[in-house]
């Protein structure tokens, strides 16, 4: 008797008891306590993860397989899961310049310089005052 995934979402590569949807929405089939078969839920009954937001406005989940657990980014997961793997010398970029719409229409992997130009765009650098190690304001 083979479960299949609810509609509209993929299993995680890498992680075979969670799925996510392209909006960054990630289900879990995992119940608590010690990880193994039987304490796997259908996927029907799969239980939606809150993500944790950072200050950065970077929503992320916990994720556990082989008993190991690690936090992972969600827009990561999304571009990983509907776009496939990293390529060399790539990182996820926002396109919109917002950390907390993690859409698969606004992610792309992308080099350095392209994400470090996105943010200069969208206003998002942290250059002058925005500096965390800035000591004085444009007003200054």
């Amino acid at each position: 008797m083979s479960e299949s995934i609810p509609d509209g979402f993929r299993q995680i590569p890498g992680y075979p008891r969670y799925a996510i949807n392209e909006g960054g929405t990630v289900l879990s089939a995992c119940t608590r306590g010690r990880p193994s078969v039987k304490n796997n839920r259908p996927w029907k009954d799969s239980k939606h993860l809150k993500p944790t937001t950072s200050r950065d406005g970077y929503h992320s989940v916990k994720l556990c397989h082989d008993g190991q657990s690690r936090r992972v980014a969600v827009h990561i997961l999304v571009l990983t899961t509907f776009s496939g793997p990293c390529p060399s010398g790539m990182e996820c970029r926002h396109i919109d310049g917002n950390p907390g719409n993690n859409h698969r229409d606004n992610l792309a992997w992308g080099t350095r310089s392209e994400n470090s130009q996105d943010k200069l765009l969208h206003g998002t650098d942290s250059r002058g005052e925005r500096s965390g190690l800035a000591k004085l304001t444009a007003v200054d």
